[in-house]
């Protein structure tokens, strides 16, 4: 696996631990807050897709933790 696919893959794995962190019960909610659509969400969580620069900073604002570590995969180091 080449750097890059590692740096997306700890990413989408961060998504996912900032997501489950927000209050929200529903995707259809979290997607809702952070202004974005459900498959969206799906896209980030599954490494299809990454957020944008925007896009990380409002989800690590919701879910109370650091862009930096959604990037390290919900990893406190």
């Amino acid at each position: 696996m080449n750097s890059v696919a590692v740096e997306k893959t700890k990413t989408a794995f961060g998504v996912r631990a900032a997501l489950s962190l927000m209050p929200e019960n529903s995707q259809v909610a979290k997607a809702a807050r952070l202004g974005c659509s459900v498959q969206t969400l799906y896209r980030w969580c599954s490494g299809a897709a990454s957020p944008s620069e925007q896009s990380l900073a409002r989800l690590a604002r919701c879910a109370g933790v650091e862009q930096e570590w959604i990037r390290r995969g919900g990893i406190d180091e």
